[in-house]
């Protein structure tokens, strides 16, 4: 079972809306972790930093579409769940294998946080993880950074924005840590890279199979880090850009603006990791 939590830092509150990715199944039951207790007796009003309901919808509706599965989503726990009955309509087969065996991972627990305005986030990230000492459960912060996929819909177009959106990140962010496909496992340093090289596949790559399963315009894998904007264009002045190509190689461009003003969210302490470990 997974909660929304919260975690008061530096004389302000840190909310996070935690995803398990266990057992997946609807009647699937997770854990319940009590050391939401221990990390604060102050429930403040913390919506400013919570996972909206919008925001969940936002993410259910875009695994819904890619996946081509109706049941998958948050069940009244915030864990997320599908029903293994249902067949798959469409959608991407790629993005299937790694979601569903997320969901299904008893060894791997993926946090899925709000991260919106953090400047160390762009779009997404996800942190080294820690293991649990008793289960030996590894668990993985995923953060989301909303405002920037809001901030890119003024410069980016609608077929870059479908290739970019929440859940083929948090497959890229789950790739990153996780392999559920033998053939091609995470490298010895425990990271599966962004770019391809000899004898690894990296995770634009892995990224681009399931964009490709849904007739959607491909990233450049050649290239990890964003470009500053260039350009005469003053709409895209002060701009960051990462490349995307059509079927005809026309060039699109996923373009936002970093806000160097946005508040910098402090981290859980390693006490409260460990304690949030213990599913």
């Amino acid at each position: 079972m997974a909660a929304i939590t919260y975690k008061k830092t530096a004389n302000r509150i840190y909310y996070s809306a935690i995803i398990f990715l266990l057992f997946g199944s609807l009647n699937a039951q997770a854990k319940i972790t009590t050391c939401l207790k221990e990390l604060t007796n102050n429930p403040a009003d913390t919506s400013k930093y919570e996972i909206s309901d919008t925001q969940k919808k936002e993410i259910e509706n875009d695994l819904r579409e890619k996946m081509g599965l109706a049941s998958i989503g948050f069940d009244k726990h915030e864990t997320l769940i599908y029903d293994k009955r249902e067949p798959a309509i469409r959608g991407s087969e790629k993005m299937r294998e790694l979601i569903l065996s997320a969901i299904d991972d008893q060894k791997n627990v993926f946090l899925v946080c709000n991260y919106s305005g953090a400047n160390e986030v762009q779009f997404a990230k996800t942190d080294k993880g820690w293991i649990d000492v008793n289960s030996r459960i590894t668990t993985y912060e995923i953060m989301f950074d909303f405002e920037d996929f809001e901030n890119s819909r003024r410069y980016t177009p609608d077929v870059v924005l479908e290739s970019y959106s929440l859940g083929i990140l948090l497959f890229h962010e789950i790739d990153h840590k996780v392999s559920y496909d033998p053939k091609y496992p995470i490298p010895p340093t425990g990271v599966r890279p962004d770019k391809s090289s000899r004898g690894v596949r990296g995770v634009i790559e892995n990224t681009n199979i399931v964009r490709r399963e849904l007739s959607l315009v491909l990233r450049n894998s050649k290239r990890r880090i964003a470009k500053r904007y260039r350009g005469a264009n003053q709409i895209f002045t002060n701009t960051r850009q990462i490349t995307f190509k059509g079927p005809a190689g026309k060039r699109n461009f996923l373009r936002w603006k970093l806000e160097s003003k946005r508040p910098k969210m402090q981290r859980a302490d390693a006490t409260s990791r460990v304690k949030l470990g213990n599913v």
